[in-house]
């Protein structure tokens, strides 16, 4: 595969500030938690529902609301 692949399917924020809006404005349509990195491929900044070691975070399901 190749590796800008990724890169073409997220929404690109130029700097963290802009990222960091685009999160949260994220969380409140969909209520889950993202954090920011900026890309080492593109030097854009992205969302992702991944930690930093790149673990898929998943929410508890047994959590009560």
């Amino acid at each position: 595969m190749n590796p800008w692949y990724v890169c073409l399917k997220k929404r690109k924020y130029p700097n963290e500030a802009e990222a960091l809006s685009g999160g949260a404005m994220q969380e409140i349509l969909n209520p889950v938690k993202l954090r920011v990195y900026q890309c080492p491929r593109c030097k854009n900044w992205h969302l992702t529902k991944r930690d930093a070691e790149g673990i898929l975070k998943h929410e508890d399901t047994n959590a009560s609301h």
